[in-house]
C-alpha cells in the first residue's frame, strides 16, 4: 500500500504543471558491479523505478566526477553509451565504493506560480517558506535552476578491501553530504547528512527520502548546522532530494528565484547480507 501510494504520488507530481521542479536522480542499473565491468547510469525525474529514464542529459552535464579511495576523475561531461540515448557508461576500475556525480549547467524556466507555490510547499520547512517572503499569486514564475545528483556503487573484488570516500564532500554547489556510510546502512537505522547550498537554505531544509523498493517516503528537517537525520526503515534503493530556494538577487524582480536541487542515490541491504 506504502508503494502504490508513493509511486502515485511521484506520477501525479511529474505530470503536473510543478514538472518544471522535479529532482533528477543518477540511477545505477545496479547497486553492485564487478571489478572491471561498466557502471550503466540513467537520469531520472522523480522516483517512480518502473518510470522510463529520460534521455542521458550529456549536453547539460557542466562537470562529472568518480570518485574511490585510491583515484578520483574528472571530466566536463560523460557521453551516452554507443547506440543508446539514456544510458551512460563508466568502468568500475578500482575497487571498493564509487561516488559518481553530475553538476548541471544553470537552466531557466517559466511556471505557472500556483505551480511554484505548490512546490514550495511540499520542499521546503518552515524556515525555507519564511526567508523566501510571499509566493506571487498569479501570472508566470521565472525560475534560475542548478541541479547535482550524486550515486554510490559498489566494486566488489575478490579479496579487497571496500574501502569508502561516500561520506567525503564532492565539491558540488548544491549536495547532499551522507556523514556515514550509507552502503554500511541497515534496515531501521538513520543516515546523518549534511546539507550544503551556494544559496541559502542548507540550515533547516528538508531531505525528502524515498525508497523505490518499498514506497516508503520519510522527510527529515536539517539542524542549524545544515545537518539531518533521515531514518531508513526498510532495506530497498534509497532516493534523496534537497532543495533550496531563494529570490533573485534583483530585488524588482519579485517573480524571479533560483532554486538548487541535490539529489543521492543508493541501496540498503537487507539484514543480515553482507
Amino acid at each position: 500500500m506504502k508503494r502504490a501510494l508513493a509511486l502515485l504520488v511521484s506520477a501525479l507530481w511529474p505530470a503536473g504543471p510543478a514538472a518544471a521542479q522535479s529532482a533528477l536522480y543518477l540511477v545505477p542499473e545496479r547497486a553492485t558491479v564487478a571489478l572491471g565491468d561498466s557502471v550503466r547510469l540513467a537520469a531520472a525525474t522523480g522516483v517512480d523505478p518502473d518510470a522510463a529514464p529520460g534521455p542521458w542529459p550529456a549536453e547539460r552535464i557542466e562537470h562529472f566526477f568518480a570518485r574511490t579511495a585510491w583515484t578520483q576523475e574528472n571530466r566536463d561531461g560523460l557521453g551516452r553509451a554507443e547506440g543508446s540515448e539514456v544510458v551512460a557508461p563508466w568502468r568500475a576500475a578500482e575497487p571498493g565504493v564509487l561516488l559518481l556525480g553530475i553538476e548541471l549547467a544553470d537552466a531557466t524556466e517559466s511556471v505557472p506560480a500556483a505551480s511554484f507555490a505548490a512546490f514550495v510547499d511540499h520542499a521546503l520547512g518552515e524556515t525555507g517558506r519564511a526567508a523566501i517572503g510571499e509566493v506571487p499569486a498569479g501570472g508566470e514564475v521565472a525560475l534560475v535552476r542548478r541541479q547535482s545528483a550524486k550515486a554510490v556503487v559498489v566494486v566488489e573484488s575478490a579479496g579487497a578491501e571496500p574501502a569508502s570516500i561516500a561520506t567525503s564532500k564532492a565539491g558540488q554547489a548544491v549536495e547532499i553530504r551522507p556523514l556515514m556510510d550509507p552502503v554500511a546502512a541497515r534496515p531501521g537505522s538513520d543516515l546523518a547528512v549534511r546539507l550544503h547550498a551556494s544559496i541559502p537554505g542548507a540550515a533547516g531544509g528538508v531531505v525528502i527520502a524515498t525508497n523505490t523498493v518499498t514506497g516508503d517516503v520519510v522527510r527529515a528537517t536539517a539542524d542549524s548546522s545544515s545537518i539531518a537525520n533521515v531514518p531508513l526503515g526498510t532495506a530497498g534503493r534509497w532516493r534523496l532530494e534537497f532543495h533550496a530556494v531563494a529570490r533573485s538577487g534583483d530585488e524588482t524582480a519579485r517573480a524571479r528565484f533560483e532554486v538548487h536541487t541535490a539529489t543521492l542515490t543508493f541501496d540498503v541491504r537487507p539484514e543480515g547480507e553482507q
